[in-house]
């Protein structure tokens, strides 16, 4: 997934965004203090989680009674740290 980073409302916050398929721009605040404990939701059930151990704090938040493909990866914030990403997609 090809993610696009933008500077928050204050220091070391991003907003992590894609282009997802169902035609929203879904996505997360990221704060380097304190990431995000919950995963960014979009309307067709994707869900993204950025930061350190993003596959696992993903995976652990999962319905239990949905299956899902997981593509995890990394993104660049603007001030230059790369951190992992992982992105939930429901099974059809």
């Amino acid at each position: 997934m090809k993610y696009t980073t933008r500077s928050g409302d204050v220091p070391h916050q991003a907003h992590v965004n894609y282009a997802c398929p169902c035609g929203c721009i879904a996505g997360v605040i990221y704060d380097a203090a304190a990431p995000p404990e919950k995963p960014g939701a979009c309307c067709c059930g994707r869900l993204l989680m950025v930061g350190p151990g993003a596959r696992q704090r993903l995976e652990s938040r999962l319905p239990g009674d949905e299956a899902f493909d997981l593509d995890a990866g990394t993104v660049k914030l603007p001030w230059g740290e790369v951190v992992e990403t992982a992105l939930a997609v429901p099974q059809e």
